[in-house]
């Protein structure tokens, strides 16, 4: 990151290496959490996630504590009222899409049949990663 040396600046840079810290947290939570579903059968993986699907998730807390996280986005990023909001919203499409994704994911994917071969395709979890848009 490149900004002039202005107090102002080096306060947001010592703020990003905080952050940075902060993420190699949860990416390391969130491989811990990953290795936990493996050996889960897809059935046992489905129940978990359809029991999240019922207001028991992450979206669904999100959605409770909407205007606190709206705040937040505001107040800490100074982000407009509007885009916070649009940036929650984005935030519970996410965690919903991907909720649905696993579940599609728990099932064997159809493979066309060829004579004489027993073929199959298996999902492996390669782990958590963090994604930044621009």
């Amino acid at each position: 990151m490149r900004c002039a040396p202005d107090p102002p600046c080096l306060k947001r840079l010592h703020g990003s290496a905080t952050r940075i810290q902060e993420l190699g947290k949860l990416i390391k939570t969130g491989n811990e959490a990953t290795l936990s579903l493996i050996g889960h059968d897809a059935a046992e993986i489905t129940v978990r996630v359809k029991h999240r699907q019922q207001g028991h998730s992450n979206p669904a807390f999100l959605r409770r504590r909407r205007d606190e996280f709206n705040a937040l986005l505001v107040l800490e990023v100074g982000k407009p009222w509007v885009e916070a909001d649009a940036d929650t919203a984005e935030a519970i499409d996410f965690m919903e899409f991907y909720a649905r994704e696993a579940l599609r994911y728990a099932q064997p994917p159809p493979l066309t049949p060829i004579a004489g071969e027993d073929n199959r395709l298996s999902y492996v979890p390669l782990g958590v990663g963090i994604v930044i848009p621009p």
